[in-house]
């Protein structure tokens, strides 16, 4: 299996273990809904921006290839998949604690 392929399914796992964790909150439905479509939103559009400046030519596919702008991009980009629904399962968990 590709190492793409990896990066996908622990971005998956991530995001389905956040849509739990902010399931099991008790929120309002509607807000609960927000922060679940949130948590899926942020690395499939995180993913699909990344892909696009691949296609476009603005960044390489290839880490070895890439400057430093280009590196910093894809650290940032990488680092905000994972953490992205991670801050949204906090930002729940404050929301919860402040309507107490």
């Amino acid at each position: 299996m590709p190492d793409e392929a990896f990066v996908y399914l622990i971005v998956a796992l991530n995001v389905v273990l956040q849509v739990m964790l902010i399931r099991r909150l008790k929120l309002p439905s509607g807000a609960k809904r927000n922060y679940q479509l949130t948590a899926v939103a942020i690395p499939v559009l995180i993913m699909l921006a990344t892909r696009l400046a691949i296609a476009a030519g603005m960044i390489h596919a290839r880490v070895a290839e890439q400057s430093g702008v280009e590196r910093l991009f894809t650290m940032t980009a990488s680092v905000a998949l994972l953490a992205g629904p991670l801050l949204v399962t906090l930002a729940a968990l404050v929301s919860r604690m402040r309507r107490r």
